[in-house]
Parts: C-alpha cells; structure tokens; sequence
C-alpha cells in the first residue's frame, strides 16, 4: 500500500488528520522435553493500525490485509467517526524535532539453521541434569527468538521507525533431596547466537534450585540483607501503577498533592534509561513517537515530573 497516497487523499476527502501504524512482528519458538522437540513454532504477523480525525471525531482502523483500496479504508473511517457522539478534543502529534541516535545491535541468530538451535538446547539440558546428582527434572528447555519492527507516518510529516531483535534460553530445573523439592529458573537474553554462555546459565539455574532445599524459616527480627536484582525488580512492578500519569490524572494515587515531600529513604534512587546498551530491548522511541531520554524518576522526594514509570 502507498502510505502517502493514503495520507494525500484522506487530506482531500476532509480529514484534518490522519496517522498510520504498521507493526511488524517474526519470532521462533523452539521447546524441548526429554532431549526430543515438544515443539517448533515460527510465526509471522503484520498489522497496520490507523486513526484519522474526520468533523473534529478521531477514528480508528485495524487492518491486516494491505491490499484493501484507499476508498475503503476512508469510508470505513468516515462511518466510524459519525457514530462518535463524544466532545473531547482530538489531536495527532506531529513528531519531536530530533530523536536520540541508536545504532542498532547486530543479530546473528537467523543465520543459524533450526538444527543448531536444537542442540543448543540438548546441550543445556544434558548439562544441568548431570550438574547435580539433585536435579531430578528439567521442565522447561525453550529457545526463544524474536523480531519486532515499527514504522509510524503520519500528515503533519512524521516518519519515524523502531527495531528490537533478540533470541534467548528460558530454562528452569527441579531439585530434589529427600522429601524436598525445589525449583530454579532462569532466561538469559542475547542479540546474537554466539553470545550464549551455555555454562553460565545451567549453573545459575542449578544453585537457585538446590539452594532452596531443606530451608528452614528464621526467628522474625530486622536482618541486613542484599536484595537480588529480580527480586528488587518484581518488588518495584508491584508498586508501578501508583506512579503511572493515569494514577495522577484519576487522583488515586497515594502521592497526590505530595510533591516534593520525600517518601522514601535517600539512599534510593530510580533512574528510567530505555537506551542503556546493555538492555535486550533498548529503543529510542516512547509511547510510539515521543524520544526517549534518560531520566531521574524519584530521587529523595517524589515531583510532579515522576509520573512516568
């Protein structure tokens, strides 16, 4: 489909406005169980999303088929605004003048045949099975790849487009030492094939698995403790709807009319970094089109700029 004729002949039939989304999406799923395939899914999906403003109404359209006319597209849009009775003002962002520059990171994993993913995961499985005489059962052994794409274009002269592309092992274990039976699990992501470290993630999985067994519950008492990344990150996630812009907006959020009061310790801080390069899924655009930039969540007090997370 020509995008631009879309857009220049919606601005002739009186759209004010008008925005297109194409979504992009390839991914392979491979799972073993008992060294044999349990399973071996590729799927590939397009969708093309667009909303236009017609008598002051935004519209929206989902598409699959690309081969669906101009015309239709527009009617369709048209009849959709007309049933509209709401009298919220409508707007399409045009776009910021400038968004971070990101060099994207090279993937290698389609360059490698089904085969080697295979084994891949037989060798991880075998590998945790003989690591510990305790290990009775490996559940989980999947390799995971995935390509998503996103382009958005829009009538006021936007064209901006995203990336991400990642393949990871998603492996848990089951322990067990007399009566006692405990789990590990871990993922570890990648942006190429080769970069998997076979024995970094069976060790892992195995220590978390057998650490468990036989714990015993401790006296309650206030213990200096490390908290582990995941478990601190699990912990946060419990608490991110309270600092959503949605949260401020309806007032039920515990921190209304409390900016700049502090209300957490001062050793904490959140910083918000989508293009850390270290990220699986880093990327320069936010909430589709605005640019990301690193930011200072909460630091001390909480301010009204912190309804971000």
């Amino acid at each position: 489909m020509n995008y631009e004729l879309l857009i220049q002949q919606a601005k002739q039939e009186g759209f004010s406005d008008i925005e297109v989304t194409i979504s992009e999406n390839k991914s392979l799923t491979i799972a073993l169980f008992n060294s044999k395939v349990d399973k071996n899914e590729f799927s590939q999906t397009r969708q093309i999303a667009i909303r236009a403003i017609y008598n002051e109404k935004m519209a929206y359209l989902d598409l699959e088929n690309e081969d669906e006319t101009i015309p239709f597209i527009l009617n369709n849009l048209k009849e959709n605004a007309k049933v509209l009775t709401t009298d919220e003002k409508f707007s399409i962002f045009a776009g910021s003048k400038t968004y971070p520059q990101v060099r994207s990171a090279e993937n290698d994993f389609e360059q490698h045949t089904g085969l080697e993913k295979i084994s891949l995961l037989q060798r991880v499985e075998k590998q945790v099975k003989t690591a510990d005489e305790r290990i009775v059962f490996v559940p989980y052994c999947h390799y995971n790849e995935q390509v998503d794409r996103m382009t958005i274009l829009n009538s006021k002269g936007l064209h901006v487009s995203k990336e991400n592309a990642s393949c990871a092992i998603i492996l848990q274990a089951v322990a067990k030492e007399k009566e006692d039976s405990q789990s590990g699990f871990d993922i570890q992501v990648k942006h190429n094939f080769s970069q998997f470290d076979v024995d970094e993630i069976c060790t892992k999985v195995v220590e978390l698995a057998v650490a468990m067994l036989n714990a015993k519950p401790v006296p309650s008492k206030f213990y200096p403790i490390v908290i582990e990344n995941r478990t601190m990150s699990s912990l946060l996630a419990s608490f991110q709807s309270i600092f959503s812009g949605e949260a401020a907006i309806k007032k039920i959020t515990p921190f209304l009319k409390k900016e700049n009061e502090q209300i957490m310790s001062e050793k904490i801080s959140i910083i918000d970094d989508h293009l850390k390069r270290m990220l699986s899924m880093f990327t320069t655009l936010m909430m589709k089109v605005l640019p990301v930039i690193k930011r200072l969540l909460l630091k001390k007090v909480y301010s009204k700029h912190s309804y971000t997370i």
